[in-house]
């Protein structure tokens, strides 16, 4: 049983954290975890489809979703910076569960790739724990305003479970979508067809 009471990290004055950060500070966030290009889009990817087949199982709609690959000049030399959303999901009528669990949801899928793929380190996990940051900060706002009471960190990394159970029987839809995901944006109706699910908003 994983144990979420720990003491968090803090890392160059970021954090919480759950994982425990490396003990250096890279040269840049985008070479840190020493990814081949089409590798950290395939991460990206994946993340944002956990995010996706999860709001599909648990009834959110979802509006559209991609990822954007950026070329950018580091200190350390130039680098291509992936970036990936779903655009703008509103939580409306769903309950707090089923929402943080959404929000968890890239994490998890974005650990469980590392490890289907043999590409799991310490320092992998953790930076895939820090992609998800804007999540988790959009989970604590979230439950502030709209759902009952404030998140405890712990609440938080404990629906990474949630959302892992939830996507394992899923997980060749989470790598489908990911795979049409690289080749540009989808729509969420077209990614829940993709995927054999239903976009929850076009069947109200």
């Amino acid at each position: 049983m994983t144990d979420f009471t720990q003491p968090p990290y803090f890392w160059h004055g970021e954090g919480p954290y759950y994982h425990q950060p490396p003990d250096r500070l890279p040269c840049c966030v985008d070479h840190a975890e020493k990814f081949t290009l089409l590798e950290k889009q395939a991460g990206v990817s994946v993340h944002e489809a956990g995010h996706t087949v999860a709001a599909f199982l648990l009834g959110v709609h979802v509006p559209l979703m991609g990822i954007e690959t950026t070329e950018m000049e580091r200190g350390c030399g130039p680098v291509m910076q992936v970036t990936g959303a779903v655009a703008e999901t509103a939580f409306t009528g769903v309950g707090r569960q089923s929402a943080l669990t959404v929000l968890a949801a890239g994490v998890a899928a974005e650990k469980r790739w590392l490890m289907h793929t043999g590409l799991m380190t310490e320092e992998r996990v953790f930076y895939a724990e820090r992609n998800g940051r804007s999540d988790c900060e959009r989970a604590q706002k979230l439950t502030w305003d709209n759902l009952g009471a404030p998140m405890d960190i712990a609440e938080y990394w404990g629906h990474w479970v949630h959302a892992d159970h939830l996507l394992s029987p899923h997980w060749n839809k989470v790598i489908d979508l990911a795979e049409h995901m690289m080749q540009g944006p989808l729509s969420g109706d077209r990614a829940a067809a993709v995927c054999g699910l239903i976009n929850p908003a076009t069947h109200l």
